[in-house]
């Protein structure tokens, strides 16, 4: 932001023009708690840049850098805005005066993330002894969990039973639900265009992709993945996973619970096949989104930038973004093993002589 000229009408006594300096109340307090915590620094200022927003921007940029400038699938772009209200959202009132809110975004908008297909690989682990891959996607799904909202196989059967049977859990009850809500028989609402049954909802997904569980235990899985190259490979990813997530904290709180909105972005779009529902259940979901309060961000967090608030600071808050990225990249480990492999079975070729 600059400062913008308001014109005014042309009358004796009123000056013809009036600065209003609207970026004031953001921008000095920001430049002020950068300055403090040294992420302006000397040689910043002595390059004499154009504006305080030119001196800002080109910190924090460099201060970004540090945190993403090395992933490879994730997309997290950082947007800093005033704690005002839009016509999408208002933030909560009893936020103890934040000032400002860091929102994590992906390069082209909402729905514009990279997307992994993991479906084949995790089939793969499951027949090596059932199990396996659902519970190496549960671990991973845990630390997923942390990072700026990623959109996993389990989301999308959430968004698809929000969207489609009212929350429901489960066919049935998505049937008795809306039989109750409209006027119809059974057999009329089955044969509608308009529902979804179990098997369009999960596609080629597996029931427990909605909500994998840990069911093996460290040894079962060591003994399940021995001898084989990938599986051992997995293993090892989630291993160093593992390590980034009990060494590397703290970690920045990064749930929607500041805002009372719905988050309208992914961070990394993770579905089971290329041919599964993933794409038309995120579009219908967003629709309903866009009907009441939504933010465009993968994550939303309260920054400090004056005394007085409970929240952590801007420079806080970038050093806990740096341990998520060093999480966040032992996971694309682990996501780049599991979407690279084609495991399609081998056909057997007979040659016939004549």
């Amino acid at each position: 932001m600059t400062n913008q000229a308001l014109t005014l009408p042309s009358l004796d006594g009123i000056p013809a023009y009036y600065t209003v300096p609207v970026a004031d109340s953001f921008l000095r307090p920001l430049a002020l708690s950068m300055l403090n915590d040294g992420m302006i620094t000397a040689a910043d200022v002595a390059r004499r840049p154009s504006s305080m927003m030119s001196l800002c921007t080109k910190a924090l940029t460099r201060e970004w850098q540090g945190v993403a400038g090395q992933l490879s699938l994730f997309q997290w772009n950082l947007r800093l805005e005033e704690s005002t209200s839009s016509e999408n959202f208002r933030w909560r009132k009893d936020e103890k005066d934040p000032k400002a809110w860091a929102l994590i975004t992906t390069n082209q908008g909402p729905v514009s993330a990279a997307i992994v297909c993991i479906g084949p690989a995790v089939e793969y682990l499951e027949k090596l002894r059932a199990g396996f891959g659902q519970t190496i996607l549960a671990a991973l799904y845990d630390v997923l969990g942390m990072l700026p909202s990623v959109c996993t196989t389990a989301t999308i059967i959430g968004m698809g039973q929000y969207s489609y049977w009212h929350g429901c859990s489960n066919e049935e009850d998505a049937i008795e639900e809306l039989l109750a809500m409209h006027d119809c028989t059974r057999e009329e609402l089955l044969t509608s265009s308009e529902f979804i049954t179990h098997k369009e909802l999960f596609g080629p997904m597996p029931d427990w992709a909605a909500n994998p569980e840990r069911v093996l235990d460290r040894a079962q899985i060591n003994r399940a993945a021995r001898g084989n190259p990938f599986a051992s490979d997995i293993v090892d990813a989630m291993d160093e996973l593992w390590t980034a997530l009990t060494f590397c904290g703290p970690f920045p709180d990064l749930s929607d619970s500041h805002v009372d909105a719905d988050l309208i972005d992914f961070s990394l779009i993770v579905r089971w096949t290329e041919n599964d529902s993933a794409g038309r259940i995120i579009d219908d979901y967003a629709r309903y989104a866009y009907e009441g309060d939504y933010i465009e961000a993968a994550s939303v967090t309260p920054i400090r930038l004056t005394d007085g608030s409970g929240h952590a600071s801007l420079k806080e808050w970038l050093q806990k973004m740096q341990s998520a990225a060093l999480l966040a990249r032992a996971a694309e480990r682990v996501l780049t093993l599991l979407g690279e492999r084609d495991f399609i079975e081998p056909r057997t070729l007979v040659r016939v002589f004549a």
